[in-house]
């Protein structure tokens, strides 16, 4: 958990903008759109490397419906990764919406049976919140579904809000939040300087994640180039 709390970031904030009080009623929406930007963004300006936060990938358990095709995605879900079938102890594969759509026996009640396949639509509930997966075939029911799943953190609220990721983007997000600023102020020129900074800061950090990659790879896979030479 990150040592700043949400009212360490207000406070922090404002006096990188100056001490100004009259951005008060501003800075806790700022913060909080820095850090869900910053949490579910993977592309920043100039920088081309992907984000990767282990603390907010999750998993949520449902069931399925006898004869309804899909089942709701968790709530502040980003992306499904990928999806169980706890019964049957199956994984179940990812297809395209049009590939769904062209298979027979979605509606009809003869078809039933264990869902292999998964497709998200990106259609809502009335709170906009909920995904639904779509499974086929429509499952006869009773099936448990695990969900593999990249969540968005849920806003900064009470002063003592800290943040779900590591301590050591604290930094980083208190200065995104800082650069945001300074847009929304129009002071484009001084949110330009603080760009290139954040973003050596931003990669170097990324590096670590890279060095967990690296250690992970099998050390007697053989290289590509030893076994095209055929020694």
């Amino acid at each position: 958990m990150g040592v700043k709390t949400y009212a360490n970031f207000q406070s922090d904030l404002i006096f990188e903008l100056g001490n100004r009080t009259d951005l008060d009623n501003y800075k806790g929406g700022w913060i909080n759109q820095a850090y869900i930007t910053l949490t579910t963004m993977n592309r920043f300006w100039g920088l081309r490397q992907d984000f990767y936060f282990p603390e907010l990938f999750d998993v949520s358990t449902t069931s399925c419906v006898d004869a309804t095709p899909y089942v709701s995605a968790p709530a502040r879900c980003l992306y499904i990764r990928e999806i169980w079938d706890t019964t049957n102890d199956v994984q179940l594969k990812k297809i395209s919406w049009n590939d769904y759509i062209g298979r027979s026996g979605r509606s009809d009640t003869d078809s039933e049976g264990n869902p292999g396949f998964w497709v998200t639509s990106g259609a809502t509930d009335s709170t906009g919140d909920y995904k639904k997966i779509w499974l086929y075939p429509t499952p006869s029911g009773g099936q448990g579904i695990q969900i593999f799943y990249r969540k968005i953190p849920a806003l900064l609220s009470a002063d003592t809000d800290k943040t779900v990721i590591g301590v050591e983007w604290d930094a980083p997000l208190l200065q995104l939040a800082v650069i945001q600023s300074h847009v929304k102020l129009n002071e484009y020129d001084r949110a330009e300087y603080k760009k290139k900074e954040w973003i050596d800061a931003v990669t170097n950090l990324i590096g670590i994640y890279g060095k967990e990659d690296l250690a992970r790879k099998d050390i007697r896979e053989p290289k590509l180039d030893y076994v095209k030479r055929e020694y």
